[in-house]
């Protein structure tokens, strides 16, 4: 996986979109090339350490990816950047397998002002269970998670052994929602219901 962070701007007539575009275009059309067994994943962020990052939204990274023409390049969707980026992650989750190119998953979570990588569910919890959902949802049940988080003025094996169990639990959670009930729910699109519904058997 690779977060191409430099590739992007900072101001209005700095950058010749279309010059970025068929270059990151070519460079990654032969990456994929060259080892079509192996998948490469882009990591979209909306900035940092430009105000503007070329592939910032899981959307524009889909539609890059597709227009690359190769099967085997895809996203890697963080949850924090999916959050910093207005998203939901869940449905980033949703767009990027109808687009056949979800590849790979970093786990963190923010305060939604700065991409801090904190453990995750430390701030938006029942976005986590949303997006645990439709990853089960949409078969993303046997593919590998990664941790995108920093440790700090804390052990780093034990926020890490945090990270996990705290993943556990969330599936637990995740687990306690019947999906037959919960189509019923979206297909009348009530959030009073739904939300009712979530903290009545889950939370």
């Amino acid at each position: 996986t690779t977060c191409p962070l430099n590739d992007g701007h900072d101001y209005p007539f700095e950058l010749d979109y279309r010059d970025a575009y068929a270059y990151a275009t070519e460079t990654f059309h032969q990456i994929c090339t060259d080892s079509p067994d192996v998948r490469v994943c882009i990591e979209y962020k909306w900035n940092d350490p430009r105000t503007r990052c070329l592939l910032a939204s899981a959307g524009e990274t889909a539609l890059f990816c597709t227009s690359v023409g190769v099967p085997n390049l895809g996203v890697t969707l963080d949850f924090g950047h999916s959050i910093l980026a207005g998203e939901r992650p869940a449905q980033a989750v949703a767009l990027l397998h109808r687009a056949g190119r979800l590849f790979y998953l970093h786990l963190n979570d923010n305060d939604r002002n700065w991409d801090w990588d904190m453990l995750p569910g430390a701030f938006n919890l029942i976005e986590m269970v949303e997006f645990f959902y439709y990853l089960k949802e949409l078969g993303y049940t046997e593919d590998w998670y990664a941790y995108d988080i920093m440790s700090k003025e804390v052990d780093t094996y034990e926020t890490f052994e945090a990270a996990v169990r705290i993943t556990r639990k969330v599936e637990e959670l995740t687990e306690k929602i019947d999906p037959q009930r919960m189509h019923q729910l979206l297909k009348r699109r009530d959030p009073v219901a739904s939300l009712r519904f979530l903290y009545d058997t889950v939370f």
